[in-house]
């Protein structure tokens, strides 16, 4: 993945979970953990890990989670209350459960 460079912290950090970017997270985390866990987009109040789970970037949940980001952090979007991790699973795993049950229904 590309570095992410520029700004704050805090908007650095929400730009590199978006893109996947688990090497800049886990630096930006390093650099001022309080700022790059507790950032939250001022529009629809992702955090960090809010962006990775709906994306499906793994590696950045994983360096997030390892880091003890807030998990309970929740955000309103599509007039929903959305928790990171129910993001996580609506967009990641049902996707993918669902492939595979497709594949297990119409095998080639």
């Amino acid at each position: 993945m590309g570095q992410v460079i520029g700004t704050s912290v805090a908007s650095q950090t929400l730009k590199a979970a978006r893109i996947g970017d688990s090497d800049s997270i886990y630096k930006l985390v390093q650099a001022d953990r309080t700022r790059a866990l507790r950032a939250a987009d001022q529009g629809s109040g992702f955090t960090a890990l809010h962006y990775a789970c709906r994306y499906g970037h793994t590696a950045v949940v994983w360096v997030l989670l390892q880091e003890d980001a807030p998990t309970e952090v929740v955000c309103k979007v599509l007039y929903q209350l959305l928790l990171p991790l129910k993001l996580f699973i609506l967009f990641t795993i049902l996707p993918t459960l669902h492939m595979i049950h497709e594949g297990a229904m119409h095998p080639a």
